[in-house]
């Protein structure tokens, strides 16, 4: 049984800043008192190109390759990218350092997750244990999320008035 409140989603436009604006609020956030785990998507660029993304792990922000549009191994595939054959279970496993943590970072929800790959696993769990969750999943995939998990959440569009306030409102109650 989930707890009331434990999914909160950041969601926005594809490419609209919400890693960035997630990235800048976990350092803000992240205290003795406030321990923060889970994984950043950061966009990864070579020559002006988006070749992919790059993983980030919280809280130890170790930068990994994660997602490319090309490789040359096995992988599964997520919409045009593939998951390097390593990454996906170092991203899986930050994900599930949560002991001692207030709080679950999972950037990003997607379309594989709605099909039970990739991150869907790890997600379940997480609830499960009663880990309060900050999901970032994009705008157009909001309502298929809910309606697979069968359950409320705060949803806190990037384009609000002050989504910053929204979320610490919701992470206070978390603590």
């Amino acid at each position: 049984m989930l707890k009331p409140d434990q999914i909160c989603i950041l969601s926005g436009e594809v490419h609209s800043g919400k890693t960035t604006f997630l990235r800048k609020l976990y350092r803000r956030w992240q205290s003795p008192q406030i321990k923060i785990n889970g994984i950043l998507s950061l966009a990864y660029f070579q020559n002006q190109n988006r070749l992919g993304y790059n993983g980030l792990t919280l809280p130890e922000e170790e930068e990994f390759p994660m997602l490319r549009i090309e490789i040359n191994s096995p992988a599964q595939k997520v919409g045009r990218y593939y998951f390097l054959p390593h990454a996906l279970a170092k991203a899986k496993k930050a994900i599930l350092n949560f002991q001692g943590s207030n709080l679950t970072i999972i950037d990003e929800i997607g379309p594989a997750e709605l099909q039970g790959r990739a991150y869907w696993v790890p997600l379940l769990k997480l609830l499960e244990k009663g880990q309060p969750v900050l999901l970032v999943i994009r705008q157009d995939l909001v309502s298929a999320f809910l309606d697979k998990m069968d359950t409320p959440a705060l949803v806190v569009k990037l384009s609000s008035a002050d989504p910053e306030a929204e979320l610490q409102n919701w992470r206070l109650g978390q603590i």
